[in-house]
């Protein structure tokens, strides 16, 4: 009688399905050990090196000039190089949408700390200002 070697795979197929919480298990282990081994790669600054670059483009802190709203129509299409339009943020890397987001939710803290009393502590937010 010829025997036939095992299948391991096939083998752990069926044992992965008669255990189907084991998979999932090993997944979120993983997960975790990535997530939670070196916990200090901030130096204790409190944000991810691209999170404190963004916020550094849009108030200013970095040697461009902070993201404002445009005073006139014409500043608002204004493409030269130099200056431009308040809304460029002269770095593209992480595209526009992040120094945009940051500046509008910014705006919108502001504006309700001002108008609504009990918000009033969050009326020194503003990323024109350094983050107030």
């Amino acid at each position: 009688m010829i025997h036939s070697p095992r299948r391991p795979a096939r083998h752990l197929g069926a044992w992965l399905t008669g255990h189907p919480l084991v998979l999932p298990a090993l997944i979120l282990f993983a997960g975790a050990l990535f997530r939670f081994y070196n916990l200090n790669w901030d130096s204790g600054l409190l944000l991810h090196p691209d999170e404190r670059w963004i916020y550094e483009v849009v108030t200013g802190a970095s040697p461009n000039p902070p993201i404002s709203w445009p005073s006139s129509i014409g500043q608002f299409f204004d493409v030269a190089p130099s200056g431009g339009s308040p809304l460029n943020p002269h770095f593209f890397a992480y595209g526009s949408l992040p120094f945009y987001l940051l500046a509008f939710v910014a705006g919108i803290v502001s504006f309700l700390g001002q108008h609504v009393g009990f918000l009033s502590s969050w009326a020194g937010i503003d990323c024109r200002d350094g983050g107030g």
